[in-house]
This record gives C-alpha cells, sequence and structure tokens, in this order.
C-alpha cells in the first residue's frame, strides 16, 4: 500500500441524529457534479480463507497492517479505540447442545469468523454476512442435519449467531507478548441485513464495563483519512488473528457504500469499523477487492444504516 502520510488531518466529530438524513442517490464527481455510481457486488466478503483457496485483499504489493498496540503510522490516535474492536469466532462442536444437538458440524468449528465494534455496554456491529447460512459457499459449510424426510436443514442467521464467542483482547501489548483475550458468549442476533444492507447487531449476554465506540453520521467525502482496526486472517503468521490496523483514505462514497484502494484487509475484517481520525465509527468494513494491481475494499456507511436501523438510530 502506498500513501501520502503528510495527508493526513485531525477531523472534528459530528453526531447528529441519524433519522435526519435521506440517503444520498448521487456521487459528486470530481467537478462537484452529480454522477451515477454503479454498484458490483464482484468483490469477496471479507471472510476467512476456506482451506485449498488462495486470496487476499492487500492494496498494492505491501501488506502494512500492524498489531494494534505497536502501531505507530498515520491516524496512531485511532489506535487508542482498539478496546472496542473485537473478535467473532465459532464456538466448538461440543457447545452444540440443544437445541442444535444432532447437527453436524460443518467447517467451521472453532475458526476466527469476523470483527465487530461496541456500539453499546451488550451491543456489537458488524457485518452481515457474518451470519449468512453457508452451504459450501466460498469453501465454508455452517452447521446441518438430515430431517426425517432426507432433507438437509442448516442452522438459521438467527441460530448461528448463537453459535458464535465474542473476543475482548485478541492482541500483543507494547512488549509484544500475546493477551489473554476475554469471551464472552452472544446471546442474540438483534438486526440482521435490514434494507438490504450487509450489517447486524448482536447482543451479548453480558454488559461490558469499557467505554463504547462512538457512532458518526457526519457527512463524509472522498480523501478523507480512515483506519481499520480488524481481526484480519493472515495465512503463515504463527498467531494469524492477533488484532491489527492500517490507515488510508476514502476513495469514493456513494449510497450504501465506501470503499477504500491504499487500505490494507484480510478475511477475518468483515464487520471491522471504519474510523475517522478522532476514533468513531463512520462505516463498517464488508468486502475485500484489492489487489496488487489495484481494485478497492469496501464497506457501509453508518448514515445508510442508520437509515434503517432501530438500534443505531437510538444510540446516536
Amino acid at each position: 500500500m502506498a500513501i501520502n502520510r503528510s495527508s493526513f488531518f485531525p477531523l472534528a466529530r459530528h453526531t447528529l441524529a441519524l433519522a435526519a438524513f435521506v440517503p444520498l442517490v448521487m456521487l459528486a464527481g470530481p467537478s462537484g457534479a452529480a454522477q451515477d455510481v454503479p454498484y458490483k457486488e464482484s468483490a469477496r466478503p471479507s471472510l476467512p480463507i476456506a482451506p485449498g483457496i488462495d486470496l487476499e485483499t492487500v492494496c498494492g504489493s505491501t501488506d502494512e497492517l500492524e498489531h494494534v498496540a505497536l502501531y505507530k503510522g498515520p491516524l496512531s490516535e485511532v489506535a487508542q479505540n482498539e478496546s472496542t474492536t473485537v473478535q467473532l469466532q465459532w464456538q466448538p462442536y461440543d457447545f452444540m447442545n440443544p437445541p442444535f444437538s444432532g447437527y453436524a458440524k460443518g467447517n467451521v468449528e472453532g475458526k476466527s469468523w469476523c470483527t465487530g465494534t461496541l456500539i453499546a455496554p451488550d451491543k456489537v456491529l458488524t457485518a452481515g454476512h457474518c451470519f449468512d447460512v453457508l452451504k459450501k459457499e466460498k469453501g465454508w459449510d455452517t452447521p446441518q442435519r438430515l430431517t426425517a424426510t432426507g432433507q438437509l436443514e442448516y442452522v438459521s442467521s438467527e441460530g448461528l449467531a448463537r453459535l458464535m464467542q465474542v473476543n475482548f483482547g485478541n492482541q500483543v501489548n507494547k512488549d509484544r507478548r500475546k493477551l489473554t483475550p476475554r469471551v464472552v458468549q452472544v446471546a442474540e442476533l438483534l438486526e440482521y441485513r435490514k434494507g438490504n444492507l450487509d450489517y447486524a447487531i448482536i447482543k451479548l449476554e453480558s454488559s461490558q464495563t469499557i467505554d463504547s465506540a462512538e457512532l458518526s453520521n457526519m457527512r463524509i467525502i472522498e480523501g478523507q483519512p480512515i483506519g481499520i482496526i480488524q481481526h484480519p486472517y493472515i495465512k503463515g503468521k504463527l498467531l494469524p488473528d492477533l488484532k491489527r490496523m492500517d490507515a488510508g483514505h476514502l476513495a469514493s462514497v456513494s449510497v450504501n457504500r465506501i470503499s477504500y484502494s491504499d487500505l490494507d484487509t484480510h478475511g477475518g475484517a468483515s464487520g471491522a469499523g471504519v474510523r475517522l481520525p478522532d476514533g468513531s465509527i463512520i462505516g463498517i468494513h464488508t468486502h475485500g477487492g484489492c489487489t496488487g494491481e489495484g481494485g478497492s475494499n469496501f464497506g457501509v456507511p453508518i448514515r445508510s444504516i442508520g437509515s434503517v436501523s432501530d438500534i443505531v438510530g437510538i444510540l446516536n
């Protein structure tokens, strides 16, 4: 990833009521004139890469993700908000007691899966596709069973959420020592792909005492500096899913999509908060499309989520 590190600047924080916003339908072009922005679902959801599949979403020839506790690049102040970034992980198969006993585990048991952001003491915002039922799509197969009539029945998205846990603090400290994460069970899937947007909100079994992340619905423009704290699954690493960070700029902004072509992500980053320099969340990362030759990674703006979510609207 190649970025102009001198172009980062502090931005003021704005937290207006999301209900007052109506999603934009055009994107301003270089001349200021509105232009249509075609939406293409051509990039891959940022789930971990399944065995036998070789794919990354690094922008350029160099992966510039750094451990969040050691990060000293642009927007290093964003790293001060790392405690609200969490990891979603599938639980061990022996957790699948009633009502899920008798289900085959598929191939997701125990896997590191997605990233999320604590937005209230007992609520985490992440990507909707983290809870999609996968029938061997993208190399993954979620739990299922064979019914008495011989039909294959998969656990629903709501059930899948209850088969996951949230890890706080899965990372190294400033001495490069691996910390022991604190594990909290997922109690319920509260919102899932409302308005056909790729987001979800889960409820935790217990409330957390740390401060929650602030959501921002300020107007965002191309070129704004951003950072993403994430739990990427980096192939070849001894501990591949520890919390890391990179910074870049918004490349484009449209109705339900933001993109960034100079900020690296990996599988496992789905649902990570896209942050302003003050640490507030303006979107969630959902898809990887960067390559060594070009392309962009992208996500969903908070403004769009706030236009359909009862929970996000209440929090602002």
